[in-house]
């Protein structure tokens, strides 16, 4: 009998359909990724990130039971999550802010990641897991620790995402 390749899973996992067995638990309690890690020759293969948080924010989704620690590649997420405002606003018709915002977020490292101008009114801060927990949509951010000042950083945060 054949072995199910965990990848096949991943998306049933994600929704709630199954449990993943104890193999892909330990690989992703181990750090690597269940996705890439063996290629079709046998050889295996360098996955793309460690656990997927830094790419799409979704390890929450499919590392159900499993403990999940954040790395600094978060920032990747975080990033985009701030130059993609415009989108955020865009996506759910409505305009941009033209006031200035500032961004302050929590490594998983402990150091602060900051954008925009300190003098800004419109701020958000917190850690940077929990904002990468939002603008992937993952979390509403009243679930996390992040604070908003300023009635368009709320309604950021009400409405930010990443991608369409």
């Amino acid at each position: 009998m054949r072995e199910t390749h965990p990848a096949a899973v991943l998306p049933q996992v994600a929704h709630g359909k199954v449990r993943p067995d104890a193999g892909v638990q330990r690989r992703l309690a181990g750090g690597t990724s269940p996705v890439s890690s063996v290629r079709r020759d046998g050889r295996t293969q360098r996955p793309l990130t460690n656990g997927g948080d830094e790419v799409c924010g979704r390890t929450p989704d499919v590392a159900v039971g499993v403990a999940h620690r954040p790395t600094n590649r978060v920032q990747h997420v975080a990033s985009l999550g701030v130059l993609g405002r415009a989108l955020s606003f865009t996506a759910v018709g409505l305009p941009e802010p033209a006031d200035p915002f500032r961004v302050e977020l929590t490594a998983p490292g402990g150091r602060t990641w900051a954008w925009g101008p300190e003098t800004a009114a419109q701020r958000v801060q917190g850690g940077a897991a929990d904002f990468r927990l939002c603008v992937t949509r993952r979390r509403p951010w009243s679930e996390t620790d992040l604070t908003a000042t300023g009635e368009d950083a709320q309604k950021w945060l009400e409405v930010a995402r990443v991608f369409l």
